[in-house]
């Protein structure tokens, strides 16, 4: 921001040039401020949670059918509820923990047919970092509810699949693997290693590929699973 002052009988005129992403601007003589930008990552991640929940709103309107009445109502209010503190508008956008961990185990525990897209949002990058937000607490609860896993009668662990990927393949062996199994590794979620192990695991969710996931990774680094013979 470029001030050029201009004398005139009043006092000091100035004319301001202001940078495009900035805010909350004040301009005159011994005024101190800092002009923040906008947060473009976080108004990204707010984007990618609505779209997470939007396919969430789908599947409980499919869901709905093979509910009774009563289910179908409160699972409404509790999707309602993730969607109120998730998209929170106020100042700080904080979320709470207490409400996010009440509708997210009322929905996991009563609505099995929620359950796949829920872990997919549940396990985003994006949602993540909006949980984040609320305190350790709902990031431990979402990783301890959303652990287990069942496909084709095995039980997986999805927090300690993440890990695999995470701790045993670098970024470039995550490409490879992504393109082995035909899925578009630029289209995951994030820029990291961390969000693109647990974006991948995600969309295997999603796609009911978990065992296959699970399997190759096996397959490559068999030392990562001694310990679960």
């Amino acid at each position: 921001m470029k001030l050029a002052p201009r004398k005139n009988t009043v006092g000091n005129a100035y004319r301001v040039t202001i940078g495009d992403n900035a805010t909350g601007v004040a301009v005159g003589e011994h005024i101190h401020q800092q002009v923040a930008p906008h947060e473009p990552c976080a108004e990204a991640d707010r984007q990618q949670v609505k779209m997470l929940l939007a396919d969430l709103d789908g599947t409980l309107a499919q869901a709905s059918r093979l509910l009774s009445p009563y289910e179908a109502r409160m699972a409404t209010f509790h999707v309602q509820l993730l969607h109120q503190e998730l998209l929170k508008t106020e100042p700080d956008g904080r979320p709470s923990a207490d409400i996010l961990m009440m509708a997210g185990t009322w929905l996991l525990s009563r609505t099995p047919g929620l359950t796949a897209v829920l872990l997919r949002m549940l396990l985003a990058a994006s949602t993540t970092a909006v949980m984040a937000r609320a305190g350790e607490q709902v990031v431990n609860w979402v990783e301890s509810r959303a652990a287990s896993y069942e496909a084709g009668g095995f039980h997986l662990n999805l927090v300690e699949l993440r890990q695999v990927l995470t701790t045993f393949f670098n970024l470039s062996e995550l490409r490879t693997l992504c393109f082995d199994m035909a899925i578009a590794f630029e289209d995951l979620y994030g820029e990291g290693k961390v969000d693109k192990a647990r974006e991948l695991v995600a969309y295997c969710v999603r796609h009911g590929r978990v065992p296959e996931l699970a399997a190759r990774c096996r397959d490559l680094r068999p030392q990562a699973f001694a310990g679960n013979e």
